[in-house]
């Protein structure tokens, strides 16, 4: 009983997600905020299918969103989940999210990374952070990524 009634709630907050897009759309006035931080309570939940659609609404709507309490969730995500379409959603969730801090993420644990489509897409993401924002800093880039490859 006890499970049926988490279940029955993730999807109501599922539900909830997902239909405040659509709301939030039709009438112009959008509450970022209450959003943002409906998101990051979604993203501490320990829910997948919740936690998914969290992180599809932050690629989104990043650019109106305020979710750096949840890039260390994200984070954990990207670095623990087992399945790894939910960590590339993850790496690609703290790509857009667009902070030195979450880029920084992805640049010290890339060379924890096995899988190399991952990787290669890291790397990219990586260096397009660096390219749009930091080009003064290529060369350091260069050598970090050089050195993460090698090990």
């Amino acid at each position: 009983m006890n499970n049926s009634i988490k279940i029955s709630g993730a999807l109501i907050v599922i539900l909830i997600l997902l239909l405040s897009s659509d709301i939030f759309a039709g009438n112009g006035k959008v509450n970022w905020d209450a959003f943002s931080t409906n998101l990051v309570v979604a993203l501490k939940s320990n829910h997948p299918g919740l936690q998914e659609s969290a992180m599809q609404r932050i690629i989104r709507y990043s650019d109106s969103l305020e979710i750096t309490d949840g890039i260390y969730d994200i984070a954990l995500i990207f670095r623990f989940d087992d399945n790894p379409q939910m960590r590339r959603l993850a790496m690609v969730t703290l790509s857009k999210i667009n902070t030195d801090y979450s880029l920084s993420y992805l640049c010290q644990y890339l060379k924890y990374e096995d899988n190399q489509s991952i990787r290669k897409q890291c790397c990219c993401i990586i260096r397009d952070y660096y390219v749009s924002k930091k080009p003064e800093k290529m060369n350091e880039l260069a050598i970090l990524l050089t050195e993460r490859a090698s090990e």
